[in-house]
């Protein structure tokens, strides 16, 4: 186990995270599609942000949603979701220009950054999209033991959420408070 963590960047973390088979066998993204699907209503191209083992964007494309999956982790995505469309971009730095759909689709990421990058990451997906379906968990993660890191570096109530997006000029046109996460629908 790698326990130093002055030694190891965010996409070192992960890309170690992914080589855990127990870190694949949860997805946010997978339990979640279905709420995103009923809701907005997506057709064409939808960017799943921190898309992880792809499961999540795999349930989109079943839809018939072209889905774009874009992670800093090149080991994230599960075999099964391979053959989707992938970019390897960390989610800190602004996205190519090219990259544009009207719907985004961002779960179990919000809550992996550590807090200085939030507002930077959540301008960024705007910048991309019209409209984004957030899930972000408000509990601390049991999953980082497995490498003896901490994953949920910005843990905040549903509210704290909801107020950050408003403050940040975003409308939030559907929210639903959970035991264990926030869910949003925001728009420019």
């Amino acid at each position: 186990m790698w326990r130093n963590p002055q030694d190891m960047s965010e996409e070192d973390k992960y890309t170690l995270m992914w080589a855990q088979p127990e870190y694949r066998t949860h997805s946010p993204g997978e339990i979640v599609a279905s709420s995103f699907l009923n809701l907005v209503r997506p057709s064409g191209k939808v960017i799943d942000f921190g898309c992880g083992s792809g499961k999540g964007s795999l349930k989109l494309a079943e839809y018939g949603c072209d889905v774009l999956c874009v992670d800093f982790a090149e080991n994230s995505r599960d075999a099964a979701a391979e053959h989707l469309p992938f970019l390897k971009h960390d989610l800190r730095e602004m996205l190519p220009e090219h990259v544009f759909a009207k719907y985004g689709f961002c779960t179990d990421e919000m809550e992996l950054l550590q807090t200085e990058y939030v507002r930077d990451v959540i301008q960024n997906i705007m910048e991309c999209v019209e409209v984004c379906f957030c899930q972000i968990s408000t509990i601390q993660d049991t999953m980082g033991e497995l490498i003896g890191q901490e994953l949920h570096l910005t843990v905040h109530p549903h509210g704290w959420w909801g107020k950050l997006f408003q403050d940040m000029g975003y409308k939030i046109s559907w929210a639903e408070e959970q035991d264990i996460a926030a869910l949003f629908i925001i728009t420019n």
